[in-house]
């Protein structure tokens, strides 16, 4: 093999002088951007395009002896590349050319540019060694250049520069992707590099490399008047001078010399084909040997040492029989090699020179079948040598066994394999289609595409086969029909093809009715996982092993404040800082590394909003079915709340001790008794107090039964007991008597209060126990007070009402005998008199009222009964009463009832153009309003508030003042809300601890 070609590349006076030039330019362009940038743009600029312009006119006009076709190729695809860089100049920021463009213009024509240039280098190496049409050449880089410019003008090339932001990612990208497409162009020329003069070939790497750096200065701006701008024009200009330099060289200085070189070129290739053609006339196509009398090799050629593995040494002098021949084809009943190669096969089972199969057996141990046949060489009338040739027909035979294979899978294929003509007639088929389609393969009658399958005419078969034509296959779905007359569905891939000249399609349908179902099942739990993960208060996302998202739901989009094709493809780095994305991926990395899912924590930030929440992250590895690494998926749960729960337990968990201890330090100290006891009446726990009035020690009391302790009035007590546990309502204020240990009689008040677990089960009882003594004596005492004091009120109110009686009848009498006269001021004052002897009357019946409040106990009266009973009394008329109250009970002062019948009767007197009463409720947090609302003239506002305070409103307003007194008994209020002229509103307020549903506990 010859040696590398070295280069060597002598510098000249020629280049000297070049290079000088080209670096005093390149200063006077830098001195140039210090006046204005502007300025060093445009002159750089057209520097480049005047060179671009250059390169085309030598190469153009030395196109007829330029034997480069690399050269020539891209010197005329310089003329478009400099026309595109004209455009640009003018376009750039500051020349005020284009009206309406901003400073994307000169980027998106400088990137295109560039990208014609590159494919240009890479296009001119791969042609190199042809000989390009320059007029075809010429028309192709016009319409690529139209198609460029109208592009930019017209929107459609994608942005590379946003004012105010900088450089786009396509444009960044773009630098990056013409580095590489340089990058490619310049390997190429290098594993090309024998068809270049050392120099011109140094020249042409030396441009392509200051074209790349020109390309990474450009990716590093971010203002098209920047320091990374004037350092990529400066590289342009080398790369553009070089080339330029390159062409002069090649076309123009050194002509002479190319031709010569070329000359020389085709003078090596002379050679080379002449010892390729020795080559060739020296390695036949099959393996060639000569074999004396005795079967030892004694010459083979390079095919056949090829085919054996051997070198030629390696086989010569050896008994081919022996040595090569597999032992397995030395068959009896056929001669065996050396009797072949003998010429001795005759009365065998195979004739002489005819072609005869032995298996050989290779160096490596392969077994190949070759196709001998033999020539005698014989001289003097005697046999000196066989001349023998081998042609290795291993491939064949392996190809025939792979048709019967071939033809053993089609005919016993599942699906349904059928050639269909242009007619559409099947001609023949597999056993699948006979039996699906009922196909008689001796039946004269053929069988047609139309028959099995409904979708096709003769008219769409013949547009089908067309459209198969042209493009050679096709696969689609489509309905066939069985031969019972069924419909399923099938998958269906047609080739055309030629095996006797004649066209046919092969057809090939599968049966999909089971797919068609799995994939409506797969549809199906698609749309609801898609809605589930849509839906799902979780975060969830799924990225690729490289970061890149993949989905997400709507939850997720909150927290990057984006939608879902705003953050497919992109990562973490696109939406958070580094060092939380660097988190990130450490995490996701984690879960890929160990295979595993990863938990962790993290405060994030809700893009959408701004709030911070705590998440628990749940990380885990996706894998195909085959066990392959799709990505990571992630779930995100928001538990702040969980978090700042968690914070409070450990803040608070001191402060619970602390107020453990000192609850225990109050129940131990308390003056009450108390008792705990389960639902057996076995007492799990007592204080000192109840110890010490029972006489027995606290460890003495807890742990026993009621039933052993007291046995006496355990039972009396259980019972209590077991109605507050079945009713799972507590009991207040039981009032009774008690002996303690030392004999002395007690009074006291005992609290039972039901312990309910989380199921609302009761599973204990706790008992508060009050001596009461002092208070009962005090309330006897009392009791005895009022009743001598309503002795006293009655007899005085009795003889008061006489006297008014009297009173008022000597007023009666006087009026009758008329002898007061009218229109007088004394019949003005006996008038007067007459009413204040009215209102006395209504205070002291009023008295009489008064003196039973607070005199029994507060009760539970059920709200809505209590209505009905009030009204039952009263002559409504054409009044309705709607009572909307039901199953509500209120704990108030027996005289309640008389509340509610002092509502409806004001109701009815003051109302005037009442015709509606109504009751109802309405449950507002921590209490329970009784409305009474009626249509009539309502209550001016100033006096909402006096018609409580015994003030005079429509006669005296004793009624209101009373129920505002029997109601605060039991804390519940009375409020008028109505509206003047639509009618009056009152709202009794109990607290929640004052009312409760008819079959519900307390609430």
């Amino acid at each position: 093999m010859a040696a590398e070609k070295k280069f060597h590349i002598p510098f000249c006076k020629n280049d000297k002088i070049f290079l000088l030039v080209l670096a005093i330019i390149l200063i006077f362009f830098t001195l140039t951007s210090l006046y204005s940038f502007l300025l060093f743009h445009t002159l750089s600029e057209l520097f480049s395009i005047v060179i671009a312009a250059a390169i085309f006119i030598i190469a153009w006009n030395s196109r007829d002896y330029i034997d480069n076709n690399y050269l020539l190729f891209i010197g005329i695809a310089y003329l478009f590349i400099g026309g595109i860089d004209f455009i640009h100049t003018l376009a750039y920021k500051g020349m005020n050319i284009f009206a309406g463009f901003d400073a994307d213009l000169p980027t998106q024509l400088w990137i295109a540019g560039r990208y014609l240039e590159a494919g240009t280098l890479i296009a001119a190496a791969l042609l190199i060694s042809r000989r390009v049409n320059v007029y075809k050449e010429l028309f192709l880089y016009l319409v690529i250049f139209l198609v460029l410019i109208i592009s930019i003008f017209k929107g459609i090339f994608p942005v590379c520069y946003i004012e105010g932001q900088g450089l786009t990612g396509f444009k960044i990208v773009s630098e990056y992707i013409i580095c590489l497409m340089l990058a490619l162009s310049a390997y190429l020329l290098y594993k090309r590099r024998e068809n270049f003069e050392p120099k011109i070939f140094s020249l042409i790497i030396i441009a392509i490399f200051s074209t790349i750096l020109s390309e990474l200065a450009f990716t590093f701006y971010v203002s098209v008047y920047g320091f990374s701008n004037l350092t990529g024009h400066l590289f342009k200009i080398i790369s553009f001078a070089l080339v330029y330099y390159a062409l002069v060289e090649s076309g123009i200085r050194r002509p002479y010399e190319i031709i010569f070189r070329n000359l020389a070129e085709k003078e090596r290739e002379a050679v080379k084909e002449r010892d390729t053609l020795n080559m060739y006339l020296n390695t036949a196509g099959v393996l060639l040997m000569f074999v004396d009398t005795d079967g030892i090799v004694r010459r083979i050629n390079k095919k056949g040492c090829e085919i054996l593995g051997y070198e030629e040494d390696e086989i010569t002098g050896k008994n081919f029989n022996a040595a090569f021949i597999h032992p397995d084809k030395n068959d009896e009943e056929c001669c065996t090699f050396s009797e072949f190669i003998s010429g001795n096969c005759i009365g065998k089972n195979c004739r002489e020179n005819k072609p005869l199969e032995y298996d050989i057996l290779t160096k490596n141990g392969e077994r190949k079948t070759l196709l001998w046949q033999i020539s005698l060489i014989t001289g003097s009338g005697e046999i000196k040598g066989t001349l023998i040739s081998g042609e290795d027909i291993t491939e064949r035979k392996n190809a025939e066994s792979k048709l019967l294979r071939t033809q053993f899978a089609f005919d016993n294929s599942p699906d349904e394999i059928y050639f269909v003509n242009s007619d559409g007639e099947i001609i023949y088929s597999n056993e699948s289609a006979e039996r699906s389609f009922g196909i008689n393969p001796k039946s004269p009658e053929k069988t047609t595409i139309f028959d099995i399958n409904p979708e096709y005419t003769p008219e769409r078969w013949g547009e089908l086969w067309a459209a198969l034509k042209a493009k050679g296959k096709r696969r689609f779905e489509s309905v066939h029909i069985h031969s019972d007359g069924t419909k399923y569905p099938v998958d269906v891939t047609e080739h055309l093809i030629k095996p006797d000249g004649t066209e046919y399609v092969c057809t090939i349908s599968r049966d999909i009715t089971e797919k068609k179902r799995e994939e409506n099942i797969i549809r199906e739990n698609e749309a609801y996982l898609r809605t589930l993960i849509s839906t799902i208060l979780d975060l969830v996302w799924l990225k690729d092993k490289d970061g890149r998202f993949l989905t997400c739901n709507k939850n997720f989009m909150k927290l990057f404040a984006a939608k879902e094709n705003e953050i497919l493809g992109k990562t973490d780095y696109d939406f958070v800082d580094k060092e939380i994305a660097d988190s990130f991926r450490k995490n996701d990395n984690l879960a890929i590394e160990t295979g595993r899912p990863v938990v962790n924590e993290e405060w994030v930030t809700y893009a959408d909003d701004g709030h911070r929440a705590y998440l628990e992250t749940i990380k885990t590895p996706m894998t195909d079915s085959d066990g392959n690494l799709i990505g990571v998926l992630g779930i995100g749960r928001d538990i702040t709340s969980r978090k700042e729960m968690e914070d409070n337990i450990r803040n608070t968990s001191a402060e619970l001790k602390k107020f453990s201890r000192d609850l225990s330090v109050i129940i131990d100290n308390a003056p009450a008794m108390i008792w705990y006891k389960d639902t057996d009446n076995n007492i799990i726990r007592v204080n000192p107090k109840a110890a010490e009035i029972t006489g027995l020690s606290v460890e003495e009391i807890e742990g026993k039964n009621t039933r052993d302790l007291f046995p006496s009035y355990a039972e009396k007590y259980y019972n209590d007991d077991l109605e507050v546990i079945k009713s799972k309502k507590p009991k207040f204020g039981i009032i009774e008597q008690m002996i303690t240990a030392a004999g002395e009689n007690l009074w006291v008040s005992t609290d039972k209060i039901p312990l309910k677990d989380e199921k609302g089960e009761v599973y204990g009882l706790l008992a508060f126990v009050t001596d009461i003594i002092g208070q009962k004596k005090t309330q006897d005492a009392l009791k005895e007070v009022n009743k001598k004091l309503n002795l006293l009120s009655s007899i005085t109110r009795h003889d008061i009402l006489n006297q008014i009686t009297g009173a008022a009848g000597y007023l009666e009498i006087i009026g009758m005998n008329n002898e007061i006269p009218k229109g007088s001021k004394t019949e003005e004052h006996i008038e007067k008199i007459s009413e204040a002897v009215g209102t006395i009357e209504k205070q002291i019946n009023f008295t009489g009222y008064y003196k039973d409040l607070g005199d029994q106990e507060p009760r539970w009266f059920d709200a809505g009964r209590t209505i009905d009973r009030a009204g039952e009394d009263l002559d409504f008329n054409r009044v309705e009463l709607k009572n909307n109250v039901s199953d509500i009970e209120i704990f108030a002062d027996p005289l309640f009832e008389k509340v509610i019948y002092n509502l409806i009767d004001n109701a009815l007197k003051h109302g005037e153009t009442i015709t509606e009463i109504s009751f109802y409720t309405e449950e507002k947090p921590g209490e329970l309003i009784i409305v009474c609302e009626d249509d009539g003239v309502g209550i001016p506002d100033e006096y909402k508030e006096k018609i409580f305070r015994r003030e005079y409103y429509k006669n005296s307003g004793l009624g209101l003042f009373l129920s505002r007194e029997m109601l605060a008994i039991t804390g519940l209020t009375i409020t008028e809300t109505g509206t003047p002229g639509k009618g009056a509103r009152f709202e009794i307020h109990v607290p929640e601890d004052k009312f409760r549903g008819n079959d519900d506990e307390k609430k």
